[in-house]
């Protein structure tokens, strides 16, 4: 995987920041969760809503502001739930999960690695819709026919025009990361659910390995 100068890998972890505290002051104020759940809860939460803004204010400013200001407003909206409940910021137990964070971060890097050059029957539409929002194309024109709108589900290729644009990555690779990240935040929201349920958390582990492995041939 190839990514540009280093500064716009720093320029992408500085956008992601604060999606991640964002979603982590949503969850921490605007739900109910135990500790262990908020972090974890967060990052999830923010990257939908990192989505959601950039589907929306990509329609109105430039592709590389838009994702910027959808990280923000991510954070904003983390904000307000803070000051609504006007209870305590963070607190240090939430961040006491580096069990799940280090089994996110392997998912992320075996997904990535593993899904690469999966997609390659389906080039035509990942790779061009990708191409497409990251040069300011939001929402994308149908890439056979540009008279019409794209009127399909295009999540993943949007987090891909933001990690094409701002971290200087290729089409190809913007889109196997982005599955792999989305996959692997699947499979840790599919634990904390069946750890929750369970009230055990091997029968979280074990509903992490039926999704994983339920997904598909290639695992």
């Amino acid at each position: 995987m190839r990514v540009g100068p280093l500064y716009s890998v720093l320029l992408l972890s500085g956008q992601f920041l604060p999606v991640v505290l964002g979603g982590w002051l949503a969850a921490r104020h605007a739900f109910r969760l135990p500790s262990n759940q908020r972090l974890p809860v967060g990052i999830s939460l923010g990257l939908v809503l990192f989505v959601f803004f950039s589907n929306l204010f990509g329609r109105w400013i430039a592709p590389n502001w838009s994702f910027w200001v959808s990280a923000v407003g991510v954070l904003l909206i983390g904000g307000l739930a803070w000051l609504i409940n006007k209870g305590q910021l963070l607190e240090k137990e939430d961040i006491q999960v580096w069990p799940q964070l280090l089994m996110l971060g392997v998912l992320i890097l075996l997904l990535t690695q593993m899904g690469r050059g999966l997609a390659i029957f389906d080039d035509r539409k990942n790779l061009s819709l990708i191409s497409l929002m990251a040069a300011g194309d939001i929402p994308p024109h149908f890439y056979m026919n540009s008279e019409f709108l794209f009127s399909y589900h295009y999540g993943f290729q949007l987090l891909g025009a933001s990690l094409m644009r701002n971290g200087g990555l290729f089409p190809w690779s913007a889109f196997d990361l982005s599955k792999g990240i989305v996959g692997s935040l699947a499979i840790l929201m599919g634990f904390v659910w069946a750890r929750k349920t369970s009230r055990s958390s091997w029968g979280g582990i074990a509903f992490a390995f039926i999704l994983l492995f339920a997904s598909g041939a290639r695992w």
